[in-house]
């Protein structure tokens, strides 16, 4: 299976055996604590998750200040 991976002519990984695989590996790389993992691509899906991750804390911090913002905003406005 690991061997049809590198092997596969279908473009972008597409088929469903290289899908599978693609998904074994990302489910590996999410619980692996292995610094030193030898699983192929672990480390750099660890790398991409992480800062995948990262973003979307971002993403929900901002949205959280844009709410309390509001919040604040209509209670000024009510008190008025």
């Amino acid at each position: 299976v690991i061997q049809h991976t590198k092997d596969c002519k279908e473009k972008n990984r597409q088929c469903n055996i290289c899908k599978q695989v693609i998904f074994l590996y990302w489910y590996h790389a999410k619980i692996c604590m292995n610094q030193n993992c030898q699983v192929p691509y672990c480390t750099s899906l660890k790398f991409f998750i992480e800062k995948q991750w990262t973003t979307s804390l971002q993403a929900d911090r901002l949205l959280m200040e844009a709410m309390m913002m509001q919040r604040e905003t209509n209670i000024m406005l009510t008190q008025t």
